[in-house]
């Protein structure tokens, strides 16, 4: 049935299309050892991302905490243990992309083999596979989806033992320890004392973030961010005071040595200064999606405006500090996003509208991109933040985004007049179409998030620490809700073939958008 918060009476023979079922795609992504791969499109069938993983399983911890306990331990056994510059590896460290070339006995598809050994060859895998650690984000998503679990199951479950790739056994408390240490040490080498990534050599990716594709990071005169220095995404930082603020609270009632949890509590609080100090841009525009480096290597804002803010407040940023700077800041994020810059009828760009001229094609992590898991991260923070209605008309806008498309993808292309593809498909020519979308990807079907997102948003999960609504955020709901008129769930067959029959046609120029990308970023194709 589609997707919806309480089941359609309607029959099958009304819907052409077929219909998104997110527990089938999950069931689909479950890996032999339980946890979850990061897709069911045939780009990514059968790969394990740490990142998508870890994502997902956050979304459903407390509705599934048995799938994100999986998780937590099949990159355990995966967990970095030394230092080599071929797979970037290092101690503590979680990996970012795991293939094998068999799967529960069977050998994956030659186009997946074929992958797996080029980017074996690279990374130092060997002829069964490899395991790669070439992400920033990682490793505190990781150490904050076992924080978090703690927080809400308890930490019995911290005494339970992983086998490693090595074949040494430790306990799951060890392995946090591990991850939350590596972030300290990378804090306490940056310049910034920030979290930031920098590729080890043209082997590794360059773009080591969630927004891995050449245009995803571009300043307010259209040049690409230094991508030969250090970059500091700014959700990353959120992760990362997570993991270290979350993990000190409970990591003394499981016997951590106090020197080292006084070592996580101290970056804590540097963190929440430093994010603070380093990304704010004033009110008008909330915080800079990143920080770079100039050719005189100093650091600089990435001040186009962008979805990354969002991610803060899902985090523990906000909490504990004074009502008038939570107020500042807070606000300032909502109301950004929350805006005709950001928003669509299925959820929000992941970079507004006003900045569209700056890339010339609609790369999947711009102006004309909307992810579900960018929407459902925001969502969840106005949840925790206590912006309950705007989170209420955000989760219609996602139930929308898969009913009418059928499929939980991972994103969608939605054009500078708010008209969504709902179909996504590669234009062949002599092809009728009312509009030609010039892009460089076609959205994958069968997302890890995205299903975990919906499974999440009809289940009523809410976080359990968040903070009630007060005077001043009701009164900025009820003026964006004024601004933006609420979206209306399609909640029926007629609804939703009503909504399919007056939706524009598109088609998507692969070719065009591949030769639009390689003029205006020659050095990344290079």
């Amino acid at each position: 049935m589609p997707d919806m918060p309480y089941p359609a009476t309607d029959s099958l023979e009304v819907f052409p299309r077929q219909h998104p079922s997110s527990i089938r795609d999950i069931e689909g992504l479950i890996t032999p050892e339980g946890s979850l791969y990061a897709s069911n499109g045939e780009n990514y069938r059968g790969m394990l991302f740490g990142r998508d993983a870890l994502e997902a399983a956050d979304d459903l911890l407390e509705a599934e905490p048995e799938v994100a306990l999986n998780v937590i331990d099949s990159l355990t056994r995966l967990q970095g243990i030394k230092y080599d510059e071929a797979s970037a590896e290092e101690f503590g460290k979680i990996p970012h992309q795991h293939m094998r070339l068999y799967v529960n006995g069977s050998r994956i598809a030659p186009h997946a083999e074929a992958q797996m050994r080029k980017l074996g060859e690279k990374w130092g895998g060997d002829e069964e596979g490899f395991t790669y650690y070439g992400s920033l984000d990682a490793t505190p998503l990781y150490a904050r989806l076992v924080a978090r679990y703690g927080l809400i199951h308890g930490t019995e479950f911290l005494k339970g033992e992983v086998e490693t790739k090595t074949g040494e056994t430790i306990n799951r408390l060890e392995a946090f320890r591990r991850s939350v240490n590596w972030i300290c040490d990378h804090l306490e080498s940056s310049e910034l004392s920030l979290l930031e990534f920098k590729r080890l050599s043209n082997q590794h990716i360059v773009v080591q973030s969630w927004r891995d594709s050449g245009s995803s990071y571009v300043h307010e005169d259209g040049s690409q961010v230094n991508l030969n220095g250090f970059i500091a995404p700014l959700e990353v930082q959120g992760y990362a005071f997570d993991a270290l603020f979350l993990g000190q609270n409970f990591a003394r009632l499981s016997g951590v040595n106090e020197d080292e949890v006084s070592r996580w509590e101290g970056h804590a609080t540097a963190t929440r200064e430093r994010v603070f100090d380093a990304f704010w841009l004033g009110e008008d525009k909330g915080f800079a999606m990143a920080i770079d480096r100039d050719e005189n290597w100093q650091p600089r804002q990435l001040k186009t405006p962008s979805s990354t803010q969002g991610n803060l407040l899902d985090t523990r940023l906000f909490l504990g500090i004074e009502e008038s700077e939570r107020q500042k800041y807070v606000g300032s994020i909502v109301r950004n996003i929350h805006s005709q810059d950001f928003m669509t009828e299925i959820g929000i760009r992941c970079r507004a509208i006003s900045a569209a001229h700056l890339v010339p094609f609609a790369d999947y992590h711009g102006s004309w991109a909307v992810w579900t898991k960018e929407s459902y991260d925001y969502l969840k923070g106005l949840r925790r933040q206590g912006f309950n209605k705007l989170a209420d008309d955000m989760q219609i806008r996602i139930l929308n985004m898969v009913n009418v498309s059928g499929h939980n993808y991972e994103f969608l292309y939605v054009n500078l007049d708010g008209e969504v593809d709902y179909t996504p498909k590669k234009y062949e020519k002599g092809m009728t179409t009312d509009e030609l979308i010039i892009a460089t990807n076609i959205p994958e079907e069968g997302q890890a998030w995205t299903a975990s997102a919906i499974l999440a948003v009809k289940r009523g999960l809410r976080p359990k620490n968040h903070l009630p609504s007060s005077m001043w955020s009701r009164a900025l709901e009820h003026k964006l809700l004024a601004s933006i008129p609420p979206a209306e769930l399609l909640q029926t067959a007629d609804d939703i073939n009503n909504k399919r029959k007056t939706t524009k046609s598109f088609a998507i120029d692969i070719d065009a958008g591949i030769a639009e990308d390689r003029k205006w970023n020659p050095d990344w194709w290079r």
